[in-house]
């Protein structure tokens, strides 16, 4: 009965051993955390009463991964407009765009986020246009779906909607104008 025991315990102790020799000689885990890619961006707003389109030419996303459901995106504005009135084309806004995206599906460490996601919208910007600059805050929200193509390529479709928020220093009004755009976005995750 003795030596039962003893054996018994000697080789619990050496699968012990081995177990935990297996996990230190595992490969580290390539966690996938950052996103860099390209956000083309469209909006459709009224500015002064005339519709106006701006269109950012200089789209680039950067995006962190927080946990399993948790992004953090920032994106650079440069945008140009283009008046459906006869109002001439020109560089208008430059501003950055941040979110706190939410995944309902969760995601493993292995690979970007896929699925449907919700976020939160804040948009601080300056537009100089030639007959009034004005700052402006955008506050809405973003519904959309991400595919992800082999683990690490991402494209994402969704939609944007929310109130611009202008104040024009000159005269020291504060105007609330709706904007809504798409939002189309392609990129790697690293």
């Amino acid at each position: 009965m003795k030596y039962k025991a003893l054996f018994l315990t000697t080789g619990l102790l050496l699968a012990s051993f081995s177990v935990k020799a297996q996990e230190v000689n595992k490969p580290a885990e390539n966690q996938v955390r950052y996103y860099i890619g390209l956000q083309p961006g469209l909006k459709l707003d009224s500015v002064n009463y005339a519709p106006m389109y701006r269109i950012n030419i200089l789209p680039l996303t950067l995006e962190y991964s927080i946990d399993r459901h948790w992004d953090l995106r920032v994106h650079s504005i440069w945008e140009l407009a283009v008046s459906t009135e006869n109002l001439p084309t020109e560089f208008t806004s430059v501003g950055v765009e941040l979110s706190g995206l939410y995944h309902f599906v969760s995601k493993n460490n292995q690979e970007g986020p896929r699925g449907f996601y919700i976020a939160p919208v804040l948009t601080p910007s300056f537009h100089y246009q030639k007959l009034s600059p004005y700052y402006s805050l955008g506050v809405g929200g973003e519904l959309g779906f991400s595919f992800l193509i082999g683990n690490r390529w991402s494209f994402t479709l969704g939609a944007q909607a929310g109130y611009l928020l202008q104040l024009d220093p000159s005269i020291q009004t504060l105007r609330f104008y709706p904007y809504a755009s798409p939002v189309i976005g392609f990129g790697i995750w690293l």
